[in-house]
């Protein structure tokens, strides 16, 4: 999600507590009972509790637009939050002893992989320009609602203790999404970059 701020000191003369953003505190909390139903193995617990907060990833967005409370904080921790919870719950997933009946290894550290770098550009990009947009695009919010299919998909097959080729279709469909996405990220990082640079050169 993106929405943008002009300078750093921007953050801190706005809104913090807002009804979106402790939608997305929630998420953050859910982390912790998901992450250990996942290693516990309760698989039921783990699909109820995923599905709950995958919905507060839309809801948090459409919150904060019903009540005009977009602010680039809000974004940045719903950015955030998005990351560590995607991290965490693959982390968990790779650490189960049932994982590799359901994801490729290879898959979940393209996962970790892509979202650590986005994250740090990320940092870099805004310590780097002064400033940072955040707004939506598309192929992101479609990797990220593809990741949420796919991780549900996974903990209803480990309900059921089974698994099919409709899990590798998926996997294959957000591993292309999600590449393309992260080009178009890198790519949107360089002109950035690029466009400081050639500021502070005129200065």
């Amino acid at each position: 999600m993106y929405l943008a701020s002009n300078n750093k000191k921007a953050l801190f003369v706005e809104k913090y507590v807002t009804c979106a953003t402790l939608i997305t505190l929630v998420r953050l909390v859910l982390i912790v009972p998901i992450v250990y139903f996942i290693q516990s193995e309760k698989w039921t617990d783990a699909f109820g509790w995923f599905v709950g907060a995958a919905l507060t990833d839309g809801i948090d967005g459409a919150v904060a637009r019903s009540m005009n409370e977009c602010t680039f904080f809000g974004a940045a921790l719903d950015a955030f939050i998005d990351k560590i919870f995607i991290i965490s719950i693959t982390v968990a997933l790779m650490c189960s002893r049932h994982f590799t009946c359901f994801i490729p290894f290879w898959f979940s550290c393209f996962v970790i992989v892509r979202e650590c770098a986005q994250l740090i550009g990320c940092v870099a990009v805004y310590w780097y320009c002064g400033s940072i947009e955040i707004r939506p695009l598309f192929l992101g919010k479609c990797t990220m609602f593809l990741y949420l299919c796919l991780t549900s998909l996974v903990l209803y097959q480990a309900v059921c203790k089974k698994s099919d080729t409709s899990l590798l279709y998926l996997i294959l469909l957000v591993f292309i999404v999600g590449s393309i996405s992260f080009a178009q990220y890198c790519y949107i990082a360089y002109k950035s970059i690029k466009a400081q640079q050639k500021l502070s050169n005129r200065v």
